[in-house]
């Protein structure tokens, strides 16, 4: 009998002027409520951005750099194709090396390349051996002037998981990265550009989703021993656990 317990395997992409350890503190929350059912596994950008470069002073006075990003700085612009392709087959070469991976995260910038490498295939780029089989994207980032997104843009065969704010300060966040025709879940919130500590109704519809990609691949139930309400939010920041909630404008 197998003692291990089985998990969904998630890639996660983080944004703009961020690193893994920006990421991991950013889903620290989630990594302990699904502990027993997730393995999440983190990725750094190919593209190292200067240290001379304060894109955001919040994160530099809280995490220690290199930071990174996946698609335009300095000159490159949003526009950059270069970037765009280097970090593509980056992230296609690591997904091949360490994968499978069941589901894929992206948080803002992170969330294009979520995108780009469900569509490899139709977008003529090398293609995943194993597609992951769901998404989750926070605050997904997509101006029209993002390389591609004219394919990037249409509608998925995976199921997808979107969190955002309706007054996103990025006005451009949401309006260009949702595809309606899709399989898809919502939920919005009111914590701005950032991937928030849910919890009741909202955290219920988070779970929902994780428990039905659960069972689509072991044909078992996720079953907490807890309700993830205020009163476990209370619990999780008195242990002294609770890591920066970052706001990254990209």
């Amino acid at each position: 009998m197998d003692s291990e317990p089985k998990k969904l395997r998630i890639l996660c992409i983080h944004g703009y002027y961020n690193n893994a350890k920006v990421l991991e503190a950013q889903l620290d929350y989630y990594q302990t409520i699904f502990k027993d059912y997730i393995e999440f596994v983190f990725v750094e950008a190919p593209h190292k951005i200067p240290d001379q470069e304060v894109y955001d002073p919040r994160v530099k006075a809280k995490f220690e750099g290199p930071f990174y990003y996946w698609i335009g700085s300095g000159k490159g612009g949003l526009g950059d194709n270069e970037t765009f392709l280097e970090s593509y087959n980056f992230l296609y070469e690591f997904m091949e090396q360490n994968g499978p991976f069941d589901g894929i995260y992206g948080f803002s910038q992170g969330g294009l390349f979520v995108r780009a490498l469900v569509k490899g295939k139709e977008l003529g780029f090398p293609h995943i051996t194993h597609t992951p089989s769901f998404m989750i994207l926070a605050s997904p980032r997509m101006p029209k002037k993002y390389p591609f997104v004219e394919v990037i843009g249409q509608d998925y065969p995976i199921p997808a998981l979107y969190l955002f704010d309706d007054n996103d300060t990025l006005e451009e966040t949401f309006i260009n990265a949702y595809c309606d025709k899709s399989e898809h879940t919502i939920i919005r919130h009111n914590k701005g550009h950032s991937l928030p500590k849910l919890i009741n109704e909202q955290m219920n519809t988070f779970i929902d989703f994780i428990s039905t990609q659960y069972y689509n691949k072991f044909h078992q139930e996720v079953q907490l021993n807890f309700t993830v309400d205020e009163q476990f939010l209370e619990s999780y920041r008195a242990q002294g656990t609770e890591k920066t909630s970052i706001r990254s404008k990209l």
